[in-house]
């Protein structure tokens, strides 16, 4: 038998198992795929354990409040970016380098650079690569990257899945994944329809933001701004801003100015002659046509959030706000809005996680918050076990746990 003819053997016998399987739970074929990915990081069933992962996953969902089209589009399950040697790897070589970039959430992470050691087998390979690595995860595959027991390939994956992530190869001077650098591998989505569901996508409001944002004038003050504050005329105002003026740009000829990109709103004003005490007033001025302020009040409007949900959900997830790479988006809407988009994605997210009003009120989303803070605080000092946190597959019923409703 041809080698070809072996493949569609093993690709046959996977679908007529998937359909049988989703016959039996009950589900459409569709249906299956996502708890699959839901449940497994492969996004299949290839063994008994990932078809017992499945049918635990499966139970779970029909004793609890969510869909499987809710939970897609809360968790966003997909397989990860995958990066699969050339050949069979049964040693490597001490001083071969590998360098790559993961891509998360549409983001770019730190380039890592990975310098193997004298390794004899495959084994002693992935376990270098997981040792040195922190934004991929190395395993043993088969020459389509999938987990495989008896593998002889090196495969890599991001931690995250989905079309979003993805794995930028751009130093391999062995060839050890690719021939020619830069390599990029991108992860899939799974994509359920679900017309109730559907609204718009995160990258369309972060457009639509900044260009409200820019019409409205939000990030624009006048030169006699700092007269908020008690005591400052319209005279000291300007020379508080000429004083500063490196750190402003002009907008028209009206007098009328924004903050650089690169404004930085911890550091502190030349005061033009006030007193010291006064400057964290005057800072506080400026703060309101910054990031955080300007995305905090533009942002409730578009997400249909109320802002005192919105603050405590924002905190919760710990995005910074005033970033600099956030506030150059919000200030240029020719600078692709990559950074506000994914804001948006992860806030939708969690606000469908909390979205009754009568169970999650702003209390409760404090004590969450605190508890996750103490959580973290535990973990921060041992590096090996946030490790496993981050490379453990999350199962549902740990991610929405909390949303459970009481027994009546």
């Amino acid at each position: 038998m041809s080698k070809s003819a072996r493949i569609g053997e093993v690709r046959l016998a996977l679908l007529y198992r998937h359909a049988r399987l989703a016959r039996l739970l009950n589900v459409s074929v569709p249906e299956l795929c996502a708890i699959a990915m839901l449940t497994l990081v492969h996004g299949f069933v290839d063994s008994l354990d990932d078809l017992e992962a499945v049918i635990r996953t499966q139970r779970w969902i029909v004793n609890s409040r969510w869909t499987i089209a809710a939970l897609v589009e809360l968790l966003r399950p997909g397989t990860p970016a995958i990066a699969v040697s050339t050949a069979a790897v049964a040693n490597t070589a001490a001083g071969v380098a590998v360098t790559c970039t993961a891509i998360e959430y549409g983001l770019a992470q730190p380039p890592e650079t990975v310098t193997f050691a004298a390794n004899g087998s495959l084994a002693t390979t992935i376990t270098d690569w997981n040792a040195k690595a922190h934004l991929t995860i190395a395993y043993r595959a088969d020459a389509l990257g999938l987990p495989n027991h008896a593998g002889n390939r090196l495969a890599i994956r991001t931690r995250t899945g989905g079309a979003s992530s993805q794995i930028e190869i751009t130093a391999d001077a062995t060839g050890l994944f690719t021939a020619a650098v830069p390599r990029i591998d991108a992860g899939a989505d799974c994509v359920l329809v679900s017309p109730a569901l559907a609204r718009p996508a995160a990258i369309d409001l972060a457009n639509e933001l900044v260009s409200e944002v820019a019409k409205g004038g939000s990030l624009v003050f006048s030169d006699t701004v700092f007269t908020r504050v008690p005591g400052v005329s319209d005279a000291q105002s300007r020379a508080i801003v000429r004083g500063n003026r490196a750190r402003f740009e002009v907008v028209d000829d009206e007098g009328r100015y924004r903050l650089r990109a690169d404004y930085d709103p911890m550091q502190p004003l030349a005061l033009a002659g006030f007193a010291a005490a006064v400057e964290p007033s005057l800072r506080s001025v400026l703060a309101a046509c910054h990031g955080n302020a300007v995305l905090l009040g533009a942002l409730p409007g578009k997400l249909s959030i109320s802002p005192e949900v919105l603050d405590r959900l924002v905190a919760m997830l710990g995005d910074d706000l005033s970033a600099r790479a956030t506030f150059a988006e919000l200030r240029d809407p020719a600078v692709p809005s990559v950074r506000i988009a994914a804001i948006i994605d992860r806030i939708r997210r969690l606000a469908a996680l909390f979205a009754d009003a009568t169970v999650f009120d702003p209390t409760t989303l404090d004590l969450i918050r605190v508890a996750r803070a103490l959580r973290d605080r535990r973990f921060r000092s041992d590096r090996a076990c946030r490790g496993k946190v981050r490379r453990g597959v999350p199962h549902p019923e740990r991610v929405l746990a909390r949303t459970r409703r009481p027994a009546p």
